[in-house]
């Protein structure tokens, strides 16, 4: 089992982004089946978040991280992990311009 994950600030203009601190800080994956009260995935990495700039003045702090079964949550995401999604996104691409009315949870 393998998720790929995106951390972000939520701000998306430069002044808003004035007040963040882009250095090292916690960041906390929990996963809870539904219906259940414990989590059966409760997992943290410290990482560094890192600005993308929009091209207009803006922008986001973000990061991305994976979650394995074997390794926890990690701020370097696996290759095999990134090409497995890569391979899985491509599968879901179609030429039409209208999404699938059922995409799969």
């Amino acid at each position: 089992m393998a998720v790929l994950l995106a951390a972000a600030t939520g701000c998306s203009y430069a002044q808003s982004c004035a007040g963040v601190d882009p250095g090292a800080g916690p960041i906390r994956f929990r996963g809870t089946r539904k219906g259940a009260t414990r989590p059966v995935i409760d997992a943290s990495a410290d990482v560094k978040l890192t600005f993308q700039s929009d091209g207009c003045g803006g922008g986001d702090y973000g990061r991305g991280l994976a979650f394995t079964k074997e390794g926890g949550l990690m701020a370097k995401i696996p290759r095999a992990v990134s090409e497995a999604w890569g391979e899985q996104v491509r599968s879901r691409a179609t030429s039409t311009s209208q999404p699938d009315p059922s995409p799969s949870p």
